[in-house]
């Protein structure tokens, strides 16, 4: 999704994460897919599934989950371990034309793409959902200054997005934003639970606080990440 093809197949994070980290990435994606309203028997698209967690995690929920995937060594991974899987952009694979998904979704994908690659992507995605489908992305938060470490620390992100962005991008696309929130916050892991949702308290403070003195009192995701929910209008 790159124009630079040194960088284009680039690896991050990894295949084999332990105990502690498993748990993590599963409480995640509980929340997100409640948030979305998913749950089994959904038929789902996922955009660039990265080491496959994410399918793995759906399919032992019961949920049909289709993949695609410009990285060919993790192309073949997924595809060993079973899954529906294709290699290449969107305009590059041939999904099955008679086939429409409740729900597409893409984590840390859409800092990957250029605006216009981005109103290509949503309006290519509008066409494959239901009439009550739905597109569920995270992405760094562009309106944070938190969200800069993973916006700036990635040399193929090339888009910062945040609520107003997405509302945008949606108006011309045939999409409405039903949500733009702060990603998962999840409790499990190595640090103690009390503890981080002490932090999480801190941080809805400060929230409350900067909206006050900088946005008329209208409050605005700060966390690191934003995930957010388009419906099809």
């Amino acid at each position: 999704m790159t124009e630079n093809d040194a960088v284009r197949y680039v690896e991050t994070g990894s295949a084999r994460l332990d105990d502690f980290e498993l748990e993590r990435l599963h409480e995640e994606f509980e929340i997100e897919t409640a948030r979305a309203g998913l749950g089994a028997g959904a038929r789902i698209l996922e955009i660039g599934y990265s080491h496959g967690h994410f399918l793995d995690w759906a399919k032992a929920r019961g949920c049909t989950v289709t993949g695609t995937e410009i990285n060919p060594g993790l192309h073949e991974a997924a595809a060993a371990r079973g899954h529906d899987v294709h290699l290449g952009t969107l305009d590059e694979i041939d999904l099955p034309a008679d086939i429409r998904y409740d729900a597409i979704v893409a984590f840390d994908v859409f800092e990957h793409l250029t605006v216009d690659e981005l109103k290509h992507t949503l309006e290519t995605l509008h066409g494959l959902l239901t009439d009550t489908g739905i597109v569920f992305a995270r992405f760094p938060n562009g309106g944070s200054p938190f969200g800069l470490a993973f916006q700036s620390g990635d040399i193929t992100h090339k888009t910062a997005l945040n609520r107003s962005a997405m509302e945008q991008l949606g108006d011309i696309t045939g999409f409405e934003v039903a949500f733009c929130m702060n990603a998962a916050r999840t409790v499990s892991g190595r640090r103690a639970r009390w503890l981080k949702r002490l932090a999480f308290k801190l941080c809805d403070a400060i929230e409350v606080v900067v909206a006050f003195l900088y946005f008329r009192g209208r409050r605005m995701p700060l966390d690191g990440n934003l995930v957010c929910l388009l419906r099809k209008i």
